[in-house]
């Protein structure tokens, strides 16, 4: 298609995957079973992009999708009773051009999102209370289970808390769409200081719906 970089395979999800972010998926459904052999046929990087729903089901019906999602590649796969299990890992951000039909699973084609960081005195101040505020959130819901180096660095600061962030889908997505990681770290910054009066007032869990690793499609 004329200005698209791409033609991949979609896996929509009610999820948001981020750049740098993992997911494990347990795939069943026979489109998506088809998908897998044509990536296994095609003889390259297993890749597919991954994209939230915005209207309908992740089985059996064909699903109305936000554009701006996440080219993942699959690092680990296993098949157990009869599903297949896939390791994935966030590449880059992609905005969908066009559907394309022809296959039993769902195809588009995308471009490429720039990732820009904007401001870069901004940037540094944001990633630091950010780093300061996401430190505090954690102590709050994993004060045993996480143990993982927090990264300095704002784009990747600003994707990492993205991808742990207990948050409406709605709010995940408006992450992922962000144009520059300004912007990221910006809403990140209202969206820690919220749960933190929440968790602050009542102690634990969370003011919106819990985000796990694991989704079956």
């Amino acid at each position: 298609m004329k200005g698209a970089e791409a033609l991949i395979p979609l896996f929509p999800l009610r999820k948001v995957l981020f750049p740098k972010g993992g997911l494990t998926l347990g795939v069943f459904e026979p489109r998506y079973r088809a998908m897998l052999r044509d990536l296994e046929a095609a003889g390259g990087p297993w890749r597919f992009g991954i994209v939230l729903i915005q209207r309908g089901r992740e089985v059996g019906t064909e699903a109305d999708l936000h554009r701006v999602g996440t080219l993942a590649q699959v690092e680990r796969r296993r098949v157990e009773g009869g599903m297949t299990f896939l390791t994935i890992r966030g590449l880059r951000r992609f905005q969908i051009a066009a559907r394309e039909p022809g296959k039993p699973y769902p195809r588009a084609w995308v471009t490429f999102l720039p990732e820009e960081d904007g401001d870069p005195r901004l940037c540094a101040e944001l990633a630091s209370q950010v780093q300061a505020s996401f430190r505090a959130y954690l102590r709050h819901i994993q004060p045993r289970g996480w143990r993982r180096v927090i990264p300095s660095e704002p784009s990747d600061l600003a994707y990492l808390v993205a991808q742990a962030l207990q948050c409406p889908l709605s709010e995940k997505q408006a992450l992922l769409e962000a144009p520059t990681t300004q912007a990221r770290l910006e809403l990140e910054a209202e969206l820690l200081r919220r749960e933190r009066r929440f968790l602050l007032r009542y102690g634990q869990g969370s003011s919106a719906e819990r985000w796990g690793p694991f989704a079956v499609n």
